[in-house]
């Protein structure tokens, strides 16, 4: 599985780097910079939080779980 770096979600999406850092560390991503990468699957979480604004499902029931 290939990885996508932080700061090329923020290209593709038109966000800055520290916000994306800001989004996927509220999903629970354990990121640093931005050029820290994920895998294509939490990318694409990522993206989908930023556009949406909504915790995508497979995190919001890791954080339920949790709770």
């Amino acid at each position: 599985m290939a990885k996508v770096r932080i700061h090329e979600i923020a290209k593709d999406s038109g966000f800055e780097s520290k916000d994306v850092l800001a989004k996927a560390r509220e999903l629970g991503i354990d990121v640093k910079t931005a050029s820290s990468s994920v895998d294509e699957e939490v990318a694409a979480a990522i993206y989908e939080y930023l556009q949406t604004n909504k915790i995508p499902e497979a995190f919001a029931k890791k954080e339920s779980k949790s709770k």
